[in-house]
């Protein structure tokens, strides 16, 4: 019997959180019913889940809080990159009580260094409409990969048409009507057969001088795996492997990348499974680069 009757008030309690009317992490803010940190997440990519929010219910209510695609987090140290937000989110929160969420967001800003732990951001209210529009986009469609930053990059930088590339064909062609909507830019030719920067599907074998490497692996499940080339900085230049659907049985996975295109003093390859940084291995391109360890 009081099981039962405890059972049945932690239901209560919890229908009540999941009823209460969402209202925005904005105007949360605004209310001062919510206090927040933000900061890095360093074992994702910046175009993942880099983001790690913090937020607290500084009120006596039962709160939903919404997070929409298209806000802005701004870091406090300028080196870093400014994010925005790519997935809509809920959160409830019971009164006094805080809660942790990993953001999916993406970069604005590829000339600027990837998120480490100890970077702060700051939400920003204002966003440009054409920025707000994409992220709303690909959270609608869920393009939150590589294809999808280069988007990012092209509304919001200064890459081409042309830059929107990937393993994903679907993800571009679908976002190519619409950057160019955004944009005024005209969409380009699909990339030839022997076109290594756009064409990921056979351009790998026009490569003029090719760097390889392998991963060893076996996960006990289907696992999302990613291999990208990225810079010292962590920026990412290049996807040179992409399985959403990677069985669970011994895998070694070739990577390889043209460096007379890539043309760094060091670069670093990661692997990521299920959007987590699981493996690095730094690769120095001049002799007298000074390696860091791997991962």
């Amino acid at each position: 019997m009081i099981l039962s009757l405890i059972s049945s008030l932690v239901f209560m309690a919890q229908s009540a959180i999941v009823k209460t009317t969402p209202v925005s992490l904005a105007d949360a803010l605004l209310q001062n019913k919510v206090s927040y940190t933000a900061k890095g997440y360093e074992d994702s990519p910046h175009y993942l889940q880099p983001i790690k929010l913090i937020i607290k219910n500084n009120s006596v209510e039962n709160l939903q809080i919404r997070i929409d695609p298209g806000l802005i987090f701004d870091p406090e140290q300028t080196v870093y990159q400014q994010m925005v937000t790519t997935r809509k989110e809920l959160l409830a929160l019971a009164p006094g009580k805080s809660d942790t969420i990993l953001l999916y967001a993406m970069c604005t800003q590829p000339s600027k260094r990837g998120q480490k732990d100890s970077t702060r951001y700051v939400l920003r209210t204002e966003v440009s409409d054409a920025l707000k529009q994409l992220a709303v986009f690909i959270d609608e469609k869920k393009l939150q990969g590589i294809e999808g930053q280069y988007a990012v990059w092209t509304v919001a930088a200064h890459y081409g048409m042309e830059d929107i590339v990937g393993y994903d064909s679907a993800a571009v062609s679908l976002l190519l009507p619409l950057v160019s909507k955004l944009t005024g830019k005209p969409i380009p030719p699909p990339p030839a057969a022997n076109d290594y920067k756009r064409n990921y599907q056979t351009g790998y074998s026009f490569m003029k001088a090719s760097i390889k490497g392998k991963f060893y692996f076996q996960y006990a499940e289907v696992k999302n795996v990613s291999i990208g080339l990225f810079r010292t900085d962590g920026v990412i230049v290049r996807e040179l492997f992409n399985n959403p659907h990677t069985q669970p049985v011994y895998q070694e996975v070739e990577y390889a990348f043209d460096s007379d295109v890539y043309t760094e003093d060091a670069y670093v390859v990661r692997m990521v499974v299920d959007g987590r940084v699981v493996r690095e291995r730094k690769i120095a391109m001049r002799k007298n680069y000074d390696e860091l360890p791997n991962r």
